[in-house]
């Protein structure tokens, strides 16, 4: 909460990082996991509303543009079948090996994009 009483904007932003990893784990699996993890580069949220204490969220995601290293993700944060934030997050695969960025293969690009 923030001091006027809505959820405070860092929450938000919480939710759209935890939905995203869960996306992750839901696509990925543990060889997957073994090789590679994402970085977020970058966060745009537009607050569209508020949400309060208790109230019930749905956040979603949908995987935009990858190339290279990076990957888009969108994401919706619904409360009461109203969007009240949409936020835009630029990720980047990382080798675990190596603990650089690494290009997205058509191996990931096939997980983010078929399932």
């Amino acid at each position: 909460m923030d001091t006027l009483n809505p959820v405070n904007n860092l929450v938000y932003l919480k939710w759209v990082n935890d939905t995203s990893e869960k996306h992750w784990a839901i696509l990925a699996n543990e060889e997957i996991n073994k090789k590679y993890y994402w970085i977020c580069l970058r966060y745009e949220i537009d607050y569209l509303g508020e949400t309060f204490y208790n109230d019930k969220i749905v956040v979603t995601i949908r995987v935009g543009k990858s190339k290279g290293v990076r990957s888009i993700r969108h994401a919706a944060i619904v409360n009461n079948k109203k969007v009240i934030a949409k936020a835009e997050t630029t990720q980047c695969l990382i080798d675990s090996k190596t603990q650089k960025p690494t290009r997205v293969s058509s191996e990931i690009l096939d997980l983010l994009y078929t399932k």
